[in-house]
């Protein structure tokens, strides 16, 4: 969590927020950001003859004045998933049951 609090920043920093804030942040970068986790996967082959293992991160953010908050896993390229908190509590909550059903 940044100490300084810029001109145009509507909401105090989440406790989670350990983006640092400046006046001359672009719009689009008005946001709170958590710390990324680093996951290891492997990922399906897609239109690759093989299977590749991969790094990716699981981020939350929200824009600055949005009650919205956001659950963000990828590699920091193309590769990624971004749904609202909501909607990763109900994928957390259906995935045990999901691979409890999968035999190796």
């Amino acid at each position: 969590m940044t100490r300084y609090r810029p001109a145009w920043q509507q909401t105090p920093c989440p406790p989670w927020c350990v983006q640092e804030h400046a006046d001359a942040d672009p719009p689009a970068d008005r946001r709170h950001v958590g710390s990324g986790h680093p996951v290891p996967v492997v990922l399906a082959p897609g239109g690759r003859a093989v299977a590749t293992s991969a790094e990716l991160s699981m981020i939350v953010w929200r824009f600055d004045g949005s009650p919205e908050t956001w659950v963000y896993l990828g590699d920091g390229t193309g590769q990624r998933i971004e749904v609202s908190l909501e909607s990763a509590r109900r994928l957390f909550a259906q995935l045990p049951g999901q691979l409890g059903r999968v035999v190796p």
